[in-house]
């Protein structure tokens, strides 16, 4: 799956710059294997230097591989302080990925500890303890209301991104349609790709018969097994699928068992729950 994509193109691009310049975090969106999609927005100077040497670049993304893989796994915020001594906020989207924001600290970095990084990483030793300086150092209380702010704004970006699957789904089925050339073969793809698409156990697509005056059977999913031809006719007056057909609107139906009007196989009433 083209992960960058698909997220740039539900506005996680946008978000990522957004999350940076309302918390002054530094910020990154990876795939679930913490590989890094848009790269990173905001980065600190003393990042900046260790990921300008190939041993600085290894250790972050290592890290990043286990935070994502972590965040993930859990479907919860997790926070934890990288190979660098710098605190991380990892926030789960939808399964797809992860944001990630940090760059700061809770005390300020030992120079024992940045003389040893210094070394592991290969860069250069006084540069690194100065550019440590630079580094935020933020509270315990300041970290909880950031990751709290970081999460909801992820949460309400991710709920675009359920339209998203199913606005590429339908674009897809499009595509195939157009390749179809049997009008039974087109009428029976279609409902399938959109049982799939709405995660449905079973649907059934009806046309009216002008000439019958009643609702016709086309297509099913979900039904093998079903006799079809004991429910290909439906007779619009009483008939939930028929009010639906009248009215011109969708509707919800919760259980059909409750609902006024005929179902021609009641015994697959359990299964059904809207038209």
């Amino acid at each position: 799956m083209d992960y960058a994509r698909y997220l740039e193109r539900a506005g996680f691009r946008q978000l990522q710059e957004e999350i940076a310049r309302a918390t002054g975090l530094a910020v990154i969106t990876t795939d679930p294997e913490g590989r890094a999609l848009f790269g990173k927005s905001n980065p600190p100077a003393f990042c900046v230097l260790i990921n300008g040497t190939p041993e600085g670049r290894l250790a972050c993304s290592a890290f990043r591989c286990e935070l994502a893989r972590d965040v993930l796994a859990t479907g919860e915020v997790r926070r934890r302080v990288c190979h660098a001594g710098l605190i991380n906020i990892g926030v789960p989207v939808d399964g797809l990925g992860v944001v990630i924001a940090g760059g700061v600290a809770v005390g300020r970095l030992r120079e024992a500890k940045l003389a040893s990084l210094a070394e592991e990483v290969c860069c250069p030793r006084e540069r690194l303890i100065e550019l440590a300086r630079e580094v935020p150092v933020w509270t315990e209380v300041r970290l909880a209301e950031v990751a709290g702010l970081i999460r909801a704004m992820t949460a309400y970006a991710a709920r675009t991104l359920e339209s998203h699957r199913m606005l590429l789904e339908v674009s897809r089925l499009a595509e195939e349609i157009v390749l179809l050339r049997d009008e039974g073969e087109i009428v029976a793809q279609a409902v399938q790709e959109a049982a799939q698409t709405l995660r449905a156990p079973i649907a059934l697509l009806r046309t009216y018969d002008e000439r019958k005056g009643v609702l016709v059977a086309r297509a099913a999913h979900g039904l093998e097994g079903v006799d079809l031809e004991a429910m290909r006719e439906l007779p619009v007056e009483n008939s939930v699928a028929g009010a639906v057909f009248q009215s011109g609107e969708p509707a919800a139906v919760s259980d059909v068992r409750a609902a006024s009007g005929r179902m021609l196989l009641p015994q697959l009433a359990p299964a059904v729950c809207s038209v």
